[in-house]
């Protein structure tokens, strides 16, 4: 707790991250649920064939931005309130219905005060929707920030913020596939990836070896890391086992 930075303070006190434990019949019955979308493969697979998909998601975030010229507007559609989510090895119902993105609001100001403070630039690979990238604008007014994706989308929303709020952004086309070797890092620069390294599986190589060659000062990664999960535990093999049929992050740590 002590490591916590006021602002993260602020929030768990004005949000509630109370939740309940799942009845018995609840339990099950999530758990069949899951273990059938596994089996049916009711979802599309991580991999290079899947941009448009995220194109498709991104310039819904960006239409609503426009339309509302709201921060909040860039949440992803995939964050939705009222989930059952997975917590200390368990699932439970949170009594907030925007426990899950108040939990990533606390998260992230704690990553992003902790390991980029001394940063002369910041650079996220995979910016998406650029929920993050506002945050960060607020936090460090004076550091130059780079958004990164394979989106237009992506692109076009960071030129929005720039001319909404005149935030030191540069947005850059970036496939992590294929890293473009003319974007280099030049002082103390600080990497951060959140819910992107799990989009390339096995094929992490290419852009591992990107960032080891231009030095970064710290990376910070926000991942699904299969080998953290324990396969003797219930929530944890069902996890690892839909990760593994998504086609998510394997072998990176």
């Amino acid at each position: 707790v002590d490591d916590l930075p006021l602002e993260c303070h602020r929030i768990v006190d004005r949000c509630d991250f109370r939740y309940r434990h799942l009845e018995r019949t609840e339990r099950d019955r999530l758990i069949n649920e899951i273990l059938q979308r596994i089996d049916t493969g009711n979802f599309w697979v991580s991999g290079p064939g899947s941009q448009e998909k995220w194109d498709t998601g991104w310039y819904e975030n960006l239409q609503d931005y426009l339309n509302t010229g709201d921060i909040a507007a860039l949440t992803p559609k995939f964050i939705r309130p009222d989930v059952t989510v997975r917590l200390n090895r368990d699932y439970v119902q949170p009594l907030d219905s925007n426990f899950e993105f108040n939990f990533v609001d606390v998260y992230r100001r704690w990553a992003f005060d902790k390991y980029f403070k001394r940063c002369d630039a910041i650079y996220e690979f995979g910016c998406g929707s650029c929920q993050h990238l506002p945050v960060l604008a607020q936090m460090y007014p004076d550091t130059q920030l780079h958004g990164l994706d394979w989106s237009e989308a992506s692109l076009s929303i960071i030129e929005r913020l720039k001319l909404d709020k005149s935030w030191d952004i540069q947005g850059h086309r970036f496939d992590l596939f294929s890293p473009d070797e003319s974007i280099r890092f030049y002082g103390d620069v600080g990497v951060l990836t959140i819910g992107t390294m799990e989009q390339l599986g096995k094929n992490y190589g290419t852009f591992l070896s990107y960032l080891i060659r231009n030095r970064p000062a710290v990376v910070v990664h926000m991942e699904t890391i299969g080998e953290l999960y324990d396969p003797h535990i219930l929530t944890d093999y069902l996890a690892l086992k839909y990760d593994r049929a998504r086609n998510y992050l394997q072998g990176y740590l």
